[in-house]
């Protein structure tokens, strides 16, 4: 994260809890400790896997995460996480307390991924192009 960016959080954050009368300056100078020290924390990369299905009029893609980590027994192992129905939206995820993505981040991520391949391809787009990708998600 640059200083520009940096900045315009800060100044984001604090805009959010200032309050009337307060000292801006002060406000902003907590909200700016708090934003480097944010930008400072390291993120995990968490890898979801999509999956295209499609069988008697039915149609889901069907994500996993990649790898996740269970600490009870020092293992890792994937984590089918739920499923979006192509035909009528319906989204239906359910996640492990230990999985460090939400269903947020997985749309959000499924979202851009869908929006780089429409901006980067010239032809009809499909959802054959997502099918047995993997999606690379910050976690928290």
């Amino acid at each position: 994260m640059n200083k520009s960016t940096t900045f315009k959080k800060a100044h984001e954050l604090a805009k959010s809890v200032h309050v009337a009368g307060d000292c801006y300056r002060v406000t902003f100078g907590a909200a700016l400790k708090i934003v480097i020290a944010e930008s400072k924390v390291p993120k995990t990369v968490v890898n979801v896997s999509v999956n295209a299905w499609k069988k008697g009029g039915n149609h889901r893609l069907y994500f996993k995460v990649l790898n996740v980590a269970d600490t009870r027994f020092g293992t890792t192992f994937d984590d089918e996480i739920g499923y979006i129905d192509v035909k009528n939206g319906e989204v239906k995820f359910s996640f492990h307390p230990f999985t460090t993505v939400n269903q947020e981040m997985v749309v959000n991520a499924l979202n851009a991924k869908i929006a780089h391949l429409k901006a980067t391809d010239d032809e009809d787009w499909d959802i054959k192009y997502i099918t047995n990708t993997t999606l690379k998600i910050e976690a928290i």
